[in-house]
């Protein structure tokens, strides 16, 4: 039913997810690691891994849910987390920016061919948040970093985590139903200012 070659983690979510709750409706790619360097300090092996964790894993499981989507006939949502990265440069995010540029790109194009599948794809990039992402820990406990988002943010803070819930339920939900191939920001009016 899936082709091997995406990964046997994906594999095993799909399959799961149709096990417990016979239908995959609604996917959110998620998964995202860090590793803060600059460009010419990274190694190839630590951009490897960023970009198969953040952007083929985001390929895999999006590819395999669309192929459980068509196969149920009733189409469905899949939600793309990117980042605010994706658009602007931030110093040391070389490898974890160009994976968030390609998340935009991947969602574009997947919601242009699977629409008349009546898959919608869509991303929310979000800005900077309480909870600090794998390998990005050290860096945003620097007073400067700290100071940096506040000066940057039109909000002057951090989000929250819940303040994420409502955009994830709105693009997963029918209230969205003429809405793909878009990137929600939800980043305080980071990319704005």
């Amino acid at each position: 039913m899936y082709p091997i070659s995406f990964g046997q983690s994906c594999i095993d979510l799909i399959k799961f997810t149709v096990k417990e709750f016979g239908r995959v409706d609604v996917l959110v790619n998620n998964a995202g690691i860090d590793i803060i360097k600059p460009t010419e300090a990274l190694q190839e092996d630590e951009w490897d891994q960023i970009i198969d964790i953040n952007l083929k894993g985001c390929f895999n499981c999006s590819s395999l849910a669309a192929i459980q989507m068509m196969e149920q006939n009733s189409g469905g949502s899949i939600i793309n987390i990117s980042s605010i990265a994706s658009v602007i440069g931030i110093k040391g995010l070389v490898a974890y920016s160009a994976a968030k540029g390609g998340i935009n790109q991947l969602t574009r194009v997947m919601a242009v061919e699977w629409a008349s599948k009546n898959i919608r794809v869509n991303a929310i990039a979000p800005g900077y948040f309480q909870n600090i992402m794998s390998g990005a820990n050290v860096e945003h406990a620097q007073p400067e970093k700290q100071q940096q988002i506040a000066t940057f943010t039109p909000m002057a803070r951090r989000g929250k985590p819940e303040e994420l819930i409502g955009s994830v339920v709105f693009l997963a939900s029918d209230a969205s139903s003429y809405i793909t191939g878009t990137v929600l920001f939800v980043d305080g009016g980071y990319t704005a200012a």
